[in-house]
């Protein structure tokens, strides 16, 4: 422990003096860079999932507001995700926005540390725009420039061309040779910064690059786009299925659904097409009548 005591601190001094990174506080983290727009208004009213590992009687699970994450900094293994879940809650099913990418690098020492930044420097791995001196590990945060969508309902494409570059960064600093990156999923959670770690020393974090878009991130990674391509394709609904939609919604006079989901296409013909066939058939019989 006592030797873990000092890799930890000579990490930060590493992060500080020899990254010439910028060390923030966890309001500055959360409410300036992650979670900045909580503040705008959207489609539901999303908290922050925050994991408290160590309570008595087992896990708890808290949904709070950004300013909340203070109260729970004197704890020792409380982990926040960096995505925003539907109904706040949780789950691969309900994953709705991803904040940041974050990888999660164990066994890192402060010369291991050392050796990451020549790694940056030389473009073998994306710098992070920030890392958390998390305890034995560091956690290396892609912060985008705007939260993308990436709900399974309406933006499939896009939660598998997450899941494409949370897995191509790990491709990534595998191939550079560091084999002790703990890959997880998008929406895992990772300590708190300024939480306490296991030995109860208080957990950094410095900000040593910039922010991403998802493009700027689809090129650092060599995402194939082709492949992309193909993605966005199979979210789309055939050409069957929007001709069909569309003479349902001319028969019964509706709206149609919106042709770039698939999913409402699917329901919109499922609701509708009996109501339609109805309708046709009545128009035919009355088509009847009057020859």
């Amino acid at each position: 422990p006592e030797e873990q005591m000092k890799d930890f601190i000579r990490k930060s001094e590493i992060l500080s003096h020899y990254y010439f990174g910028e060390e923030v506080s966890w309001a500055t983290f959360y409410q300036d860079y992650l979670f900045a727009e909580l503040a705008n208004e959207l489609e539901e009213n999303y908290k922050v999932l925050l994991t408290e590992y160590d309570a008595k009687g087992g896990t708890k699970f808290h949904a709070i507001n950004v300013d909340e994450i203070g109260d729970f900094l004197h704890l020792n293994d409380v982990a926040l995700s960096p995505c925003l879940f539907h109904t706040n809650w949780k789950n691969k099913s309900l994953l709705n926005y991803v904040c940041a990418f974050v990888l999660d690098m164990d066994k890192v020492r402060p010369l291991d540390l050392a050796d990451f930044k020549k790694r940056f420097d030389d473009g073998r791995i994306p710098r992070p725009t920030f890392i958390a001196n998390s305890g034995s590990g560091v956690h290396f945060y892609y912060i985008l420039d705007s939260m993308f969508r990436v709900d399974t309902i309406k933006n499939e494409a896009n939660n598998k061309i997450a899941e494409k570059i949370y897995n191509k960064l790990y491709d990534i600093v595998q191939k550079s040779g560091w084999i002790d990156a703990q890959r997880h999923w998008v929406g895992q959670d990772y300590r708190v910064v300024n939480s306490k770690t296991k030995f109860s020393q208080t957990s950094t974090i410095f900000k040593i690059g910039d922010i991403y878009s998802i493009d700027d991130l689809l090129q650092v990674c060599s995402v194939d786009l082709e492949s992309l391509v193909n993605v966005r394709d199979k979210a789309l609904p055939s050409k069957a299925m929007e001709k069909y939609a569309t003479n349902i919604a001319n028969d019964l006079g509706i709206m149609p659904p919106n042709m770039f989901d698939r999913k409402e296409v699917h329901d919109f013909i499922a609701e509708h097409k009996d109501a339609a066939w109805k309708m046709r058939e009545q128009k035919r019989k009355e088509r009847k009548k009057k020859e």
